[in-house]
């Protein structure tokens, strides 16, 4: 989408239509893997271990410093988790 956020917005709200039809007009919270919406977000990621495209979720690996991070990036630019992949008394190189 070349960070094209007009669109990425767009395209935002029309999945979120989408997945309201989904699932049947009920807006409700979209839980569990077989949820509109989880599925929508799930078959739209990005390939493990590639860095996901704007509003995509995916998963990947950076390296700062000695130590390897693994990055989750949800649907929205606030939801993002880091996790410390290596054990904490591994030595550094």
């Amino acid at each position: 989408m070349g960070a094209d956020l007009n669109n990425v917005m767009a395209l935002r709200e029309e999945a979120g239509k989408l997945a309201l039809k989904l699932n049947n007009g009920e807006p409700g919270i979209l839980a569990g893997p077989d949820a509109p919406g989880c599925m929508l977000a799930s078959l739209t990621a990005a390939p493990d271990g590639t860095v996901p495209l704007w509003g995509q979720t995916g998963s990947f690996i950076v390296n700062v410093k000695s130590m390897r991070v693994r990055i989750n990036m949800g649907p929205l630019r606030h939801q993002c988790t880091l996790y410390a992949v290596d054990e904490f008394q591994r030595p550094c190189r």
